[in-house]
């Protein structure tokens, strides 16, 4: 018996994995068919028709399958190629039981456009520093390996200052290792660097984390959509505490989820959660203010909303000084690095000629 290509497709050892953009569309398209009284086969069935990548719509058509021998959408969303998508599982499972699977259709892509949006927004802010720091690494290669040792011997030891010796030292390092294996190790470092910055899996966070402006504009970024999905699933009935946990998997520093997840189990022994997370360092307080207020008035997920908004904006607002200052950040290391050339070797140069000319 043939098997069919798409099966084929799904049964070798690299599976497709769905972006945040492909379920954002697929949910948009799933609200748009099932409000229109599609059943939810046919309707996940029109997503592969309409998918153009062979690997995506072999997804779609597993997943098709799995419906009609009479799984949930949960669960044959359930699988590895949506694993990491926890929170995504959480509020279609949620929607499932009260029977409002189009409204949560219609509030994930909405949900999942936002992280794109601010996904795209953090790229564009670092493309150009990124840019910039492979270039001014490999611009510092080549002056250190060829330009320093050629200004260096046409001057005089005596002549070059205090501040030229560390561009020397540097330099002679550089050419006692083997040309080859120099340029691969600066090359390497500048892709190693593109990548820790502008990486879209959770090693970022690593790295993120240490760099002030940006990792504070990820972290609120994180938190907005951490109390946007916990009161989505307490829209569906979901219990405060394993909504908690399934909004978890949005954070990607793992510092951050190691607080969240000690303020959920302080929750689960009785503690409210705003006082839970007033405990965790990295949630600003305005957030437990706000939630403490949602709290004792019966409003929780009111405020849960008004502090997604808030926190929303604050990213927005550090995405836009984050793509003001890197530019200039990037362009004053340059600048002081050829001032540092200049003046260190350059210069005694420029002095050594002036001299020679004036004496003869």
């Amino acid at each position: 018996m043939r098997i069919p290509h798409y099966r084929y497709l799904i049964s070798t050892r690299r599976r497709a994995s769905l972006t945040d953009v492909d379920l954002s569309m697929a949910f948009g398209q799933l609200a748009v068919l099932l409000g229109g009284g599609v059943a939810l086969i046919d309707a996940v069935r029109s997503l592969a028709e309409f998918e153009p990548r062979p690997r995506v719509r072999a997804v779609w058509h597993r997943l098709a399958e799995s419906l009609e021998q009479g799984e949930s959408l949960s669960a044959t969303l359930a699988t590895d190629t949506l694993a990491r998508h926890s929170d995504v599982l959480a509020v279609v499972k949620a929607a499932e039981i009260d029977g409002s699977l189009v409204d949560a259709c219609q509030s994930l892509e909405r949900s999942l456009a936002t992280r794109v949006e601010h996904a795209q927004r953090m790229r564009a802010a670092l493309t150009y520093p990124v840019i910039a720091g492979v270039s001014l690494i490999l611009a510092c290669g080549f002056v250190l390996w060829q330009l320093v040792p050629a200004l260096s011997d046409a001057t005089s030891q005596s002549a070059l200052a205090w501040h030229a010796a560390p561009l020397v030292w540097v330099s002679r390092v550089l050419n006692a290792v083997a040309p080859g294996v120099g340029a691969l190790g600066f090359v390497a470092a500048a892709l190693m660097v593109a990548y820790l910055l502008v990486a879209a899996d959770g090693t970022r966070g690593h790295v993120r984390q240490r760099l002030p402006l940006i990792a504070t504009t990820d972290r609120l970024i994180q938190l907005a959509t951490y109390t946007d999905v916990m009161r989505r699933l307490r829209v569906h009935g979901t219990p405060l505490v394993d909504s908690m946990r399934d909004a978890e998997s949005c954070i990607a520093f793992p510092a951050l989820q190691r607080q969240l997840s000690q303020a959920r189990h302080q929750v689960r022994f009785g503690k409210r959660l705003a006082a839970s997370l007033a405990d965790a360092p990295l949630v600003p307080p305005l957030v437990c203010r706000l939630l403490a207020v949602g709290e004792s008035t019966g409003a929780l997920d009111a405020s849960l909303q008004r502090v997604s908004t808030l926190l929303d904006r604050q990213a927005q607002h550090r995405l836009e000084r984050l793509q003001t200052l890197a530019p200039v950040v990037v362009l004053v290391m340059v600048g002081g690095l050829l001032l540092w050339v200049i003046v260190s070797i350059v210069l005694p140069i420029y002095d050594n000629a002036i001299s020679g000319l004036s004496g003869s």
